[in-house]
């Protein structure tokens, strides 16, 4: 196998590091929180490959460190609360404490996530409920845990968890963040559950652009572990692999889209969107290589990061 990807990557990786996290090696140098926070993923991700320095990125997540332990960089209570946990998991990562913190102001009763019309996009109520489930782990609070398992079966289906059928992308990319939710907190889905959804998935087509890919992986590679249509599973991991390799840029990145970087983070503009290598673009698909290189046993070497 040819690895010649994984040594331009790892080049490219200093270089963003050097520039204190910008997302490309082109611009732009804000919303360093965000940028930070996925960086711990690629650091985690290559940490066989090279020492990079993680207690730089612990003290770039903690000029935004608030004292209710939250973190915050781009205004708004979702983007608090996916920021928060990202810089969190970040930390986790590089085996850092999550120090203690108060997530209640963001998550009072009725949950603000668990109703019919959210889970009409299961990307969005997905990924509020894997946020809730991580902060509820490392706050120890087993309680909330159960009883938001128990509310969560109302929107359980054949194929996933949602309120209104939604198209195949927005569920496979729900499913996923069921799926990072679930196993932060070590919960295993019924095996004949994770068995329709496998075959829902095979079914479809993993899209372009890094979002799309990483959601396919991640949830091809969890219904691998329940040893159900392994062939078929492997065989796709395998031309996705080839697929990802595809959207690295010459500087060494991955680019989010083939075409551009990723142009847009919550709202905020951090990069012109030109092909070369972004930081966003970079992680998602290290997240699906490392998942791949693991379940196929590549050899890459590569180290498994906690979403």
């Amino acid at each position: 196998m040819n690895n010649e990807w994984l040594e331009n990557l790892i080049d490219w990786l200093v270089q963003i590091e050097d520039l204190d996290y910008s997302w490309s090696l082109t611009g732009h140098n804000n919303c360093k929180l965000g940028a930070s926070g996925l960086f711990c993923k690629l650091a985690k991700i290559y940490e066989n490959h090279y020492d990079f320095d993680r207690t730089k990125l612990k003290n770039t997540l903690y000029q935004y460190r608030r004292n209710d332990g939250m973190f915050q960089d781009i205004p708004g209570d979702k983007n608090v609360i996916a920021e928060s946990r990202q810089a969190m998991s970040g930390l986790y990562n590089l085996d850092f404490e999550v120090e203690i913190f108060d997530a209640s102001t963001y998550f009072s009763r009725p949950l603000f996530f668990m109703n019919p019309q959210s889970w009409v996009n299961p990307w969005d109520a997905g990924a509020q409920f894997s946020h809730y489930m991580f902060f509820c782990k490392f706050n120890n609070n087993q309680e909330e845990i159960d009883r938001t398992l128990e509310e969560i079966k109302e929107y359980e289906n054949d194929i996933g968890w949602n309120s209104v059928r939604p198209n195949n992308n927005v569920l496979i990319n729900g499913n996923m963040k069921m799926f990072t939710g679930f196993d932060i907190i070590d919960y295993k889905v019924n095996p004949d559950h994770m068995k329709n959804i496998l075959d829902f998935v095979l079914s479809t087509h993993s899209s372009s652009g890094g979002c799309n890919i990483y959601d396919y992986v991640y949830v091809l590679t969890s219904c691998l572990e329940i040893g159900y249509k392994e062939e078929e599973a492997k065989e796709q991991l395998k031309k996705i692999y080839e697929s990802i390799l595809s959207y690295q840029k010459s500087d060494g990145g991955f680019s989010y889209n083939k075409e551009r970087s990723q142009t847009g983070y919550y709202g905020q503009h951090v990069t012109p969107g030109m092909k070369v290598g972004d930081i966003h673009g970079t992680t998602l698909f290290s997240m699906a290589l490392s998942r791949i290189d693991n379940a196929l046993n590549l050899g890459l070497n590569l180290s498994l990061a906690v979403s």
